[in-house]
């Protein structure tokens, strides 16, 4: 008898790099986000990752969704829930535009290298129950 697992492998994590030629800007945004990160523990991997870009845009002053591009840019990889809803919603604009950067490109061939739809978490309608959904026949 062979058991099965329904988990889908968990892609790996790459962290950004810099090097001489980054922005002293985006060379500030990948220490402070790694320093976050390191200084997180005893959380999930995706929820490590999610609360040093929260702490590092804090810091910056700049939107989770833009220190999330900059992170992607230099080479995070992660998984799709380590990322905030800001720049999930951006990912799925560009793949809908047909309109992908290259470092994109790379965290959704990563997704979907450990059997993650892209579309796993977006695009789904949200709705809400008016209160006669709630009422009992």
């Amino acid at each position: 008898m062979t058991i099965h697992s329904t988990l889908q492998e968990q892609p790996p994590i790459s962290f950004p790099i810099y090097t001489s030629k980054t922005s002293a800007e985006d060379r500030e945004i990948i220490q402070i986000f790694l320093s976050c990160y390191r200084d997180i523990q005893f959380q999930r991997d995706d929820t490590r990752i999610l609360s040093a870009m929260e702490k590092t845009a804090d810091v910056t002053g700049n939107s989770d969704g833009v220190i999330a591009k900059i992170l992607v840019d230099y080479g995070l990889k992660a998984k799709r829930e380590s990322f905030p809803h800001e720049f999930l919603n951006h990912i799925d604009a560009c793949v809908m535009r047909g309109n992908i950067s290259r470092s994109i490109i790379n965290l959704i061939e990563t997704w979907r290298d450990h059997g993650h739809s892209i579309f796993d978490y977006c695009l789904a309608p949200v709705r809400t129950l008016s209160p006669h959904h709630y009422a009992t026949a």
